[in-house]
């Protein structure tokens, strides 16, 4: 006899509360042996489970369950200590049927990283940081990075602007998440020619590697290729101008 949750006569009917518990169909309630790969489906999905430790064992952490709360009020054994508990086994019972879509996703090309979705912030980032390194401290296998071979290589180095102590105070302390009110006159002063000086030298950095990799081009093409690239160049200089 075949069990089909279409047909009316075997939807199911809800009594007093909420749950799987007090769902009964015509199936379930008169023992029709159709409603057996329906109980199957249903345990292997996680919706029906069964006691796997002993009565007051949780099944999940394996923790003891007060006496008070051996049985739910179903007169059932309660496989679980606590919500979260159950919860994660729940989760970890459906992560087969999760790890099979997401590989069928990857398949067809529908599925996208959730770090480009929704990037971490750099507050978040800080906060995973730092319970690494505390998680490290507790566990006794956490080192001073100063320590490390290569980082005493890099320490070894001279210091950065080390003839003008007034950039590298100030340099330190915007480093430290100062403001540029913060800074002294001086200071403020001599960071902003500093960077003026740097964004000059990076300009004329840009430009000489664009002015070689146009003789290199032209040096490369035929008089037709140099007038038909000159023309584009053209064009493209207007657009920007526009």
């Amino acid at each position: 006899l075949q069990y089909s949750l279409d047909e009316p006569a075997n939807r199911p009917r809800w009594r007093a509360g909420h749950g799987l518990a007090r769902c009964q169909t015509p199936a379930l309630a008169g023992g029709i042996t159709g409603a057996l790969p329906l109980m199957r489906r249903a345990t292997q999905r996680g919706l029906v489970t069964g006691k796997r430790l002993p009565i007051g064992i949780c099944d999940h952490c394996e923790g003891e369950i007060p006496v008070r709360d051996w049985y739910s009020s179903h007169g059932k054994p309660r496989c679980y200590c606590s919500i979260d508990c159950r919860n994660t086994a729940n989760s970890r019972a459906g992560n087969l049927v999760r790890a099979a879509k997401l590989r069928q996703a990857i398949a067809d090309g529908r599925w996208q990283n959730p770090h480009h979705l929704h990037p971490p912030t750099g507050a978040e980032q800080a906060a995973r940081a730092r319970k690494g390194r505390l998680r490290e401290v507790a566990e006794g296998r956490w080192r001073n990075p100063a320590l490390d071979p290569a980082a005493r290589v890099k320490l070894s180095r001279p210091r950065s602007h080390a003839d003008d102590p007034l950039l590298h105070r100030a340099l330190e302390q915007l480093k430290q998440g100062a403001r540029m009110v913060e800074l002294s006159a001086e200071e403020r002063e001599r960071y902003l020619v500093y960077r003026r000086d740097l964004r000059q030298t990076r300009r004329a950095e840009v430009r000489a590697y664009q002015r070689a990799r146009y003789r290199r081009i032209m040096d490369a093409a035929d008089p037709t290729a140099r007038d038909r690239l000159r023309a584009l160049w053209r064009r493209q200089n207007q657009r920007r101008a526009a």
